[in-house]
């Protein structure tokens, strides 16, 4: 029953969220406005994407297992805040360089003032993203996986009402004030439910156990990670307009592929944690192998229900959010990057089960040589196949990655059973 209303509550956050979205992109219009705020956000979220997976990976089973080690669960949030924020305040400096390097990840042309505003902004609200990821993970080990989620909720609330205000007065400029505001809000209300964790930067420097869980997924990361600035460096040469659409494409495909993760995938992560620190080997492979199975069916139905109301999908859209042919477009696009959706939340159980053994070494050998594979695939896709051929490009990546890393899964799932 809980999984359940954790379900629903993360459901409503997401489609109002996705809603948010929208009503920006309604409200400003679609253009080079929207391709740089999209763009900008993109950036932003694989920062805050390689920060939330490095410091997962060093703190998920030591918040699951700390009563096991004679530590505090409080001292231990406040050592992993004080490792965020020394993270995040390096990723902020490197913020304002922005008009270096903007122009180079993305063929977007804009003014300098606006990009500094909307840059700095954004990447203010990443870093408080990436605190409140570690305060609701905080909250969801401890048993409040409803609470965590519904401070999203609210957040998301305030922001659909701000936007509806504020954007047809203020346009850009007032939708990235919202996108910080909320950042904000989450991050305060989900420190006050956890009663004020302290930062301790000092002890969190120290932390060398944690550093080096990290050290390898944050060097790795840098890379690996920022394929999603890659893909939009080639979608943004397509005509005005498409960088958005796309971005929309893919924040609704990851609003779906979240639905489950944080549904029905992270619960299981204190599951795998205590069954890798208890050297029960063969009930974590069936723990996993069960968990993957019904992420597939759940994705099979979807696609089953996806092309069967496409008619109604277009429709709706065309007669609400964009004309005919960017609806027809944003289906296409969705259609295109299933496989994404399915890679993501596969691939975050298998790496799940990869830190519960403490081996961080192999999911990140493996998702290098993706990448570059990856990298090579798409460019070959744009060429031949355009804006198209690098989402199913994209696609086939991260399906090619889940099955490599169940291969290797399994090679060390079967040596520990045998050993």
């Amino acid at each position: 029953m809980k999984s359940f209303v954790v379900a629903f509550v993360v459901v409503l956050q997401l489609v109002i969220s996705i809603a948010v979205q929208v009503l920006i992109v309604r409200l400003v219009g679609v253009g080079i406005e929207t391709d740089v705020f999209v763009a900008v956000q993109a950036f932003a979220i694989v920062i805050t994407t390689i920060l939330v997976s490095a410091c997962q990976s060093a703190w998920v089973p030591r918040f699951s297992t700390f009563e096991e080690r004679g530590g505090s669960f409080r001292d231990e949030l406040s050592v992993a805040q004080g490792q965020m924020t020394i993270l995040g305040g390096v990723f902020l400096l490197f913020i304002l360089t922005c008009g270096f390097w903007f122009p180079l990840l993305f063929s977007v042309d804009v003014g300098g003032g606006q990009l500094y505003f909307v840059t700095i902004a954004v990447g203010v609200a990443a870093f408080f993203n990436t605190l409140s990821t570690i305060l609701t993970l905080a909250i969801r080990v401890s048993g409040g996986g409803v609470i965590g989620e519904s401070i999203g909720l609210l957040g998301a609330v305030c922001s659909l009402i701000l936007v509806v205000l504020i954007v047809p007065v203020y346009g850009l400029e007032g939708a990235v004030l919202i996108v910080l505001f909320r950042s904000v809000l989450v991050w305060a209300l989900s420190w006050r439910i956890l009663k004020y964790p302290s930062f301790s930067m000092v002890r969190g420097g120290r932390e060398k156990e944690a550093w080096l869980a990290m050290r390898p997924l944050l060097y790795a990361g840098a890379i690996y990670k920022t394929a999603p600035i890659f893909d939009r460096y080639w979608i943004s040469k397509d005509a005005v307009g498409v960088l958005t659409v796309y971005t929309l494409a893919q924040t609704a495909m990851s609003a779906f592929a979240t639905v489950i993760d944080r549904s029905l995938c992270i619960p299981f992560l204190p599951i795998f944690s205590k069954y890798a620190e208890a050297a029960r080997y063969s009930e974590l492979r069936r723990s996993y192998r069960g968990l993957l199975l019904k992420v597939a069916a759940l994705f099979v139905l979807f696609i089953l229900a996806f092309v069967l109301v496409r008619e109604w999908v277009v429709g709706f859209l065309s007669l609400f959010v964009f004309d005919e042919h960017v609806a027809n477009m944003f289906w296409l696009f969705c259609v295109c990057l299933i496989g994404y959706s399915f890679g993501v939340v596969s691939g975050n159980v298998l790496v799940a089960v990869f830190y519960a053994l403490k081996n961080t070494v192999t999911p990140t050998k493996i998702g290098m040589v993706g990448f570059f594979l990856g990298l090579a695939i798409k460019v070959a896709a744009y060429f031949y196949g355009g804006t198209i051929g690098v989402l199913l490009s994209i696609s086939i990546y991260y399906l090619v990655n889940v099955l490599f890393l169940i291969i290797f899964l399994e090679v060390e799932l079967n040596e520990r059973v045998s050993g």
